[in-house]
């Protein structure tokens, strides 16, 4: 949420463009300007600072904090000492995979055996509203399958 001089408020805004400039071949800091419109009135604004130029260290760590949004995975610890970064990546005790396959299959057959229930209720996927959420998850799976459904078939 951000202050919207028209509206007088705080409201939400959708930022539509983010430009890095650097200003001096041998500066140490990019000037980023981020555009933001206010999604009540349409309002554009434009917010500028200064940040400093990306180590190797800081790229590296903001990949592996995405492995958690890209992976079915429990939780990332990562630590950073003075020379190392140190990673912990904590599985489920469930296959991601298999669970959503199986909420799939539910989705589109509408049946599914009592062993398979027991599969989704025993990883604590319970409702309806939990199954979407797993569906709505990546589906890495299906472009495989779907390779293979159109080779073989």
């Amino acid at each position: 949420m951000r202050r919207c001089e028209r509206c007088g408020t705080s409201t939400w805004h959708l930022c539509s463009g983010i430009r890095y400039e650097k200003s001096e071949r041998a500066a140490d800091w990019y000037m980023k300007r981020m555009y933001w419109n206010c999604m009540n009135c349409g309002q554009s604004s434009e917010e500028s600072k200064e940040v400093p130029e990306p180590t190797e260290r800081v790229m590296l760590v903001k990949r592996l904090l995405k492995v958690g949004e890209d992976y079915d995975v429990k939780g990332v610890k990562i630590e950073s000492d003075a020379n190392t970064v140190t990673v912990k990546v904590e599985f489920p005790e469930y296959d991601p995979a298999r669970l959503r396959r199986l909420a799939y299959k539910l989705s589109e057959e509408n049946f599914m055996n009592v062993s398979e229930l027991m599969e989704l209720y025993k990883a604590g996927f319970r409702s309806q509203e939990e199954l979407e959420k797993l569906l709505l998850r990546p589906m890495r799976y299906r472009r495989k399958e779907n390779i293979g459904r159109a080779v073989f078939d």
